[in-house]
């Protein structure tokens, strides 16, 4: 699960139930329990994560693999595991100045003729004020 974090502040809410139906790859998900565990010592201590369906990254920036246990509902020894990486990304911020200047420019042979209305332009030139 990547998340791009709008407030840029790395740390985002994960709906880990979201991965169910991935999890339990057709199965009936009214015969089978899914638990989520943040991390390894949690899985062997059975501290299952209380609320999946907002957890917290514990991170920021820094890629988390998540346990999840199917057991079965008719025999809770019935169990299997596999794991998935959750992770969060800062979002780019548009830029919100006014001040960048226009690139102008006259027809030239940079492309086409110089009777064309063609021109290349180099807009890396804006690059820094964007």
């Amino acid at each position: 699960m990547l998340i791009c974090d709008t407030n840029n502040d790395g740390l985002y809410d994960f709906d880990l139930t979201s991965q169910n139906a991935t999890i339990l790859n057709g199965q009936d998900p009214n015969l089978y329990t899914i638990k989520y565990f943040a991390n390894a010592s949690d899985y062997a201590n059975n501290i299952a994560i209380a609320t999946p369906t907002a957890y917290m990254n514990q991170n920021a920036y820094q890629s988390e693999s998540i346990i999840a246990e199917v057991s079965n509902n008719e025999n809770s020894t019935c169990k299997s595991t596999t794991s998935f990486f959750i992770d969060v990304f800062d979002a780019p911020k548009p830029n919100v100045a006014t001040n960048i200047t226009n690139l102008n420019s006259s027809d030239n042979t940079s492309i086409g003729t110089d009777t064309d209305g063609r021109v290349v332009f180099d807009l890396t030139q804006r690059a820094a004020a964007i």
